[in-house]
């Protein structure tokens, strides 16, 4: 099978945008302070436009898994059982420090059998920090996979029809009922993200047609300058939200198209990019919370920029050296 190096970029995009929107959003989140509202707007107008990279990974998902010339659920079944480990070893470590510093004495976190028992209860329920729900969505996802990779084998004509379906049904019609006084209800399994993942499959199976692209493009565009435009004062919008579906869309399309070559560097970062994700946070949660960096008084730009790029390489870094250790080489 030939390497797509389009996908890897995509990988190291969405490893590199995942990144800086946690710099955006855990300082502005823990801050105490009040932002002047310029230093807002900019935030969340950055925030805004990297809106696009979760749906961006399921979109990376839906067509590596397409590609595949099976995908059973014995295959699906390994990869539910990585990301079990990964959820009662690095899951597991999350919530040993959230429920030992919780339970401080004499300045000191306690690490006990209660403790770890709260932890593992953590765990199980789901109860770990923000950017882990990734996991348990994606456990979802793979349950489901061999039977829509199955659908999609079936012709073009069927997986338009699937994708258009979930389109209209999981990210259009939800935002329709919010707006309106409609409260129409159609329910698709692990609603908006399942459609993400057969539109990286449609596009793998079925190509993209010329007139599909720069209408992709287009709409992209006119999508992120909608957001900004009408958003920047607000925030960022969910992730299942039409607008974002369609930018997500644009930045897959147009990225998944170019023909570039390959080097060591794109491979490395592209292969460490689950890791990146799983360990960056640490770094914030740390930082700010237990040692109470400041981020947003006194240059705020120049001091967010160095946090991404600190953050990103150590987050790489660590990653880089736990891949090549026989547990965790199977699990990041």
């Amino acid at each position: 099978m030939n390497r797509k190096h389009s996908i890897d970029l995509l990988r190291v995009m969405g490893a590199v945008a995942v990144v800086m929107l946690h710099a955006i959003t855990a300082p502005v989140v823990n801050y105490s302070g009040e932002l002047p509202m310029s230093l807002r707007i900019n935030l969340n107008a950055l925030e805004i436009l990297l809106g696009w990279v979760v749906p961006i990974f399921l979109m990376i998902t839906g067509y590596c898994l397409s590609n595949k010339k099976e995908c059973t659920y014995k295959y699906c079944f390994e990869h539910v059982k990585k990301y079990i480990a990964v959820l009662f070893t690095i899951g597991l470590f999350y919530a040993l420090l959230e429920e030992a510093y919780g339970a401080m004495k004499n300045g000191m976190p306690v690490f006990s059998l209660s403790v770890l028992g709260r932890s593992l209860l953590r765990v199980i329920n789901g109860d770990l920090w923000a950017h882990m729900w990734f996991v348990y969505m994606i456990i979802g996802i793979y349950l489901v996979m061999p039977v829509i990779h199955s659908f999609m084998q079936t012709g073009e004509r069927n997986i338009y029809i699937l994708t258009a379906l979930l389109f209209v049904f999981t990210i259009v019609l939800p935002q329709i009922n919010e707006a309106s006084p409609l409260n129409i209800s159609v329910d698709f399994p692990l609603g908006g993200y399942l459609f993400y993942v057969c539109f990286g499959g449609m596009i793998r199976k079925c190509g993209v047609k010329k007139w599909f692209y720069y209408f992709t493009v287009v709409c992209g565009i006119i999508s992120f300058v909608t957001m900004v435009v009408t958003h920047a004062k607000i925030g960022r919008f969910d992730n299942k939200h039409p607008l974002v579906s369609i930018a997500a869309m644009f930045v897959f399309v147009v990225i998944s198209e170019l023909d570039i070559k390959g080097n060591k560097l794109l491979y490395e970062i592209a292969a460490s990019t689950w890791g990146i994700y799983l360990i960056h946070p640490i770094f914030f949660n740390v930082g700010i919370k237990l040692f109470n960096i400041d981020l947003l008084s006194h240059m705020p730009y120049l001091k967010l920029s160095c946090c991404f790029v600190v953050v990103f390489l150590l987050s790489f870094g660590i990653t880089w050296v736990l891949r090549r250790m026989p547990f965790f080489k199977n699990i990041l």
